[in-house]
């Protein structure tokens, strides 16, 4: 039996990759312990994990959201990797899971002589880029720690993306696994069209939201809205008949649609892919992955890419193609064929359990 901590963040699609990945070792008999930000304690919990909260650093809740430079400054707190270490002093670990996006935590782990499993939630090319991204550098370079040595350093990177849309896929060092989705990701056959965008507070996101609804609305197509953490459904204009959800799984609501309009999320946009649904996506940040990812899609032709600022008649024809074409269904099946056989859980923690024989402790 091996024993891990898990350490996360409060944010979006970083969390159910990294706790599928921990179920997985967990259902082999390992036992898996989170460390995470205060927020985060119900759903860690029941997904039946023991949490405890970062007792001295950075505090964030991603729902809330807040501006670039606060949570690059999280990113790369060491007081959050100061937490770690000192959770391992009390209760010893095999292993540290950490985002790759904590790269405080990295730091002071990997100081500590513990060993580090990375795991990166999109694609390495984005990484790559993140890396170089201005905050990142400012940041890291107060820790004393650059993004790419501390990802070297570990025992093994994760990188839970289909190498076919990653540019980075041919990269020695980190091991592609594919996506992580839910086990019951398979060919949906519903008719609805479902709006679902970030479960972080970014900014414009409440108008892009109600343009979207408006299209659909337009159409008059059966619709279900997805609001999540960061925002309400008060005084969205809705179209009679339609279903509006603080939360809703994906699995539950994504066998019931036809078509996606998202922001371009790494795991809605994959988990839409798993159930052979096509997208339409409107990134709503261009420092996180999403217009990458949904280049990388629309490339792929399972889905439309559109600017933060369509408009309603643009979001309207777009989805009108999306449906009146069979190409992006076809495009969107073979990408979810191609997720759905990669078992991206299960390869992950036979890659960590490898890397854990092969380097000596």
């Amino acid at each position: 039996m091996t024993s891990y901590l898990l350490a996360t963040w409060s944010g979006g699609g970083n969390v159910p990759p990294a706790l599928a990945i921990a179920a997985e070792l967990v259902r082999r008999g390992d036992t898996v312990r989170v460390i995470g930000h205060n927020d985060q304690r119900g759903a860690i919990e029941a997904a039946g994990f023991a949490f405890e909260p970062y007792p001295t650093g950075t505090q964030w809740v991603g729902a809330e959201g807040s501006s670039p430079v606060a949570m690059f400054r999280m990113f790369c707190d060491a007081a959050l990797g100061d937490d770690v270490v000192a959770s391992l002093t009390r209760e010893p670990v095999d292993a540290v899971i950490v985002d790759c996006m904590l790269l405080g935590v990295l730091a002071r782990v990997q100081q500590s002589g513990a060993r580090t499993i990375v795991v990166a939630h999109s694609f390495m090319s984005f990484w790559h880029r993140w890396r170089r991204n201005p905050l990142t550098a400012l940041f890291s370079a107060r820790l004393g720690a650059r993004a790419d040595r501390l990802w070297d350093a570990a025992d093994a990177v994760i990188v839970t993306a289909l190498p076919e849309l990653d540019a980075a896929s041919s990269d020695a060092g980190p091991t592609w696994v594919g996506p992580v989705v839910p086990a019951e990701s398979a060919a949906s056959s519903g008719d609805a069209v479902l709006v679902s965008l970030s479960s972080i507070n970014l900014p414009g996101q409440r108008a892009v939201l109600q343009r979207a609804i408006d299209a659909v609305a337009e159409l008059e197509l059966p619709l279900i809205v997805t609001t999540g953490p960061a925002m309400s459904a008060d005084d969205l204009r809705l179209p009679a008949g339609a279903e509006v959800h603080a939360y809703l799984p994906h699995p539950e609501a994504m066998r019931r649609a036809r078509l996606v309009i998202g922001h371009g999320g790494h795991g809605t946009t994959m988990t839409a892919l798993a159930h052979d649904l096509p997208l339409v996506m409107i990134p709503l940040h261009p420092m996180i992955d999403q217009p990458m990812v949904a280049a990388a899609v629309e490339q792929a032709g399972a889905g439309i890419a559109l600017k933060k600022n369509a408009s309603s008649r643009a979001i309207a024809a777009a989805v009108r193609r999306v449906l009146d074409e069979p190409s992006y269904r076809a495009g969107a099946a073979r990408l979810g064929a191609s997720i759905r056989e990669t078992h991206a859980a299960a390869a992950a923690a036979d890659r960590i359990a490898h890397a854990l024989a092969a380097t000596p402790a």
